[in-house]
């Protein structure tokens, strides 16, 4: 391995670690709890198991990137003009396949679940306000996508 490799393996590997540290930052400042069971405050049909799984939901929200916000909010050294965008979801509207709302979802953040309909999101389509439909594992904080588009303003 070349030292240029070596040298992109430790920067990845700082982003990783960063990440995973400002993940209880981030859902500090959503001050949101986890729930379990039935949703009976929303009376929702949205097919959801006890471990905190929300199938068939569309989501709205705005794609923003990990690095980029740490370095405007927190002054991070980020290098995403060099190493690329790592995107989240900060979820503006949550709407089961029945038409309910799930106001417990909103302002939270969600990472994508790798896969490859989430690939262009993850890098791509930055700061934009999107319309998801997907899977939402609540207890982790992430999202499965199943298809995306751009949000009409």
């Amino acid at each position: 391995m070349s030292t240029k490799q070596k040298g992109h393996v430790l920067v990845i590997s700082a982003l990783i670690i960063g990440a995973l540290s400002i993940t209880p930052l981030l859902l500090a400042q959503t001050g949101s709890t986890t729930k379990t069971g039935s949703d009976t405050k929303t009376g929702s049909d949205t097919k959801k198991s006890t471990e905190g799984v929300y199938k068939n939901i569309t989501l709205e929200g705005q794609n923003i990137c990990l690095g980029c916000t740490l370095k405007m909010e927190k002054g991070a050294q980020s290098q995403c003009s060099i190493f690329g965008h790592k995107h989240f979801l900060k979820v503006t509207k949550a709407v089961c396949e029945k038409g309910h709302e799930h106001s417990d979802m909103e302002g939270i953040y969600l990472h994508y679940l790798e896969t490859e309909k989430s690939t262009d999101l993850i890098g791509g389509h930055h700061s934009e306000n999107l319309i998801i439909k997907g899977t939402v594992y609540l207890d982790e904080r992430v999202l499965e996508v199943d298809s995306f588009k751009e949000a009409k303003e």
